[in-house]
């Protein structure tokens, strides 16, 4: 089992959902908005430099601690009627309490993550901008282009809207998957807080992405720009974790996908 502070940092997908996967770019917009683009490959084609292998590894079943999702009670209830409107298929009609907090049960969830920040680095400084793709160029100068590079994907999870009242735990117990923590929910008091999916897709939960920073100098007019994960001026190779690289987050911890499937 991996140590869990592995997956600190990641952002909550609000309505989880196929079709996010890494080297893909999302453009940032306001508050915690953002739609996908294209492949890092598509916008950057490269015919030398690979990129960089993807790795996987399965992570602890309860991740809702790994999210800190900082909601106040309207934007909760918010999330979570979204939530049980796309996975029970109906509108919640429990009272909700600014007690209630998220808890979320991702079984047999796996990371998927690229191997590499330095060979990503190394792969978009050396390769172009397709020409007919250009139009990105507003974004990208204004740092809103970020390129996906680890994603929490599972078939099978909990969401769990409830207070410490709502839950049969003594200070010892753990919730390891979804059984045990239906065996510690009182059904008679969260009937309506309580979301449990099951399918054969994987869906996504949470994603990193780092920004895809923009490099000119208004005196280098005729020259290319430059882009890069990590500032120009940095020297040397550092390890992933170490690396002076601006990560996507918002406030709240959770994102809204535009182009989201209904």
């Amino acid at each position: 089992m991996p140590n869990t502070n592995n997956i600190f940092g990641f952002n909550l997908v609000e309505l989880p959902r196929t079709g996010i996967k890494p080297f893909q770019l999302l453009q940032q917009y306001k508050n915690n908005k953002v739609s996908t683009i294209s492949l890092l490959s598509e916008l950057f084609p490269h015919h030398t430099l690979p990129l960089p292998a993807i790795k996987q590894q399965k992570t602890s079943n309860n991740i809702s601690d790994k999210f800190k999702l900082n909601l106040n009670l309207e934007a909760k209830v918010k999330l979570f009627n979204g939530l049980y409107r796309k996975f029970a298929n109906a509108d919640a009609s429990a009272k909700f309490s600014k007690e209630d907090e998220f808890v979320i049960v991702a079984e047999d969830a796996v990371i998927k993550e690229i191997t590499s920040l330095n060979q990503l680095n190394n792969y978009i400084n050396d390769a172009k901008l397709t020409p007919d793709l250009t139009n990105y160029e507003k974004p990208l100068k204004k740092g809103n282009i970020f390129i996906i590079t680890s994603i929490i994907t599972c078939k099978k999870f909990a969401i769990l809207l409830a207070n410490k009242n709502s839950l049969n735990m003594n200070a010892g117990t753990e919730i390891k998957d979804i059984a045990s923590l239906q065996a510690s929910v009182d059904i008679s008091k969260i009937r309506e807080k309580l979301i449990v999916h099951s399918g054969e897709e994987d869906l996504v939960m949470g994603f990193k992405a780092h920004k895809l920073r923009y490099d000119k100098k208004f005196w280098q007019s005729k020259d290319q720009a430059k882009y890069s994960l990590i500032p120009t001026d940095h020297i040397g190779v550092l390890r992933d974790e170490d690396l002076p690289v601006e990560a996507l987050n918002t406030e709240s911890g959770s994102i809204i996908f535009l182009d989201n499937e209904e």
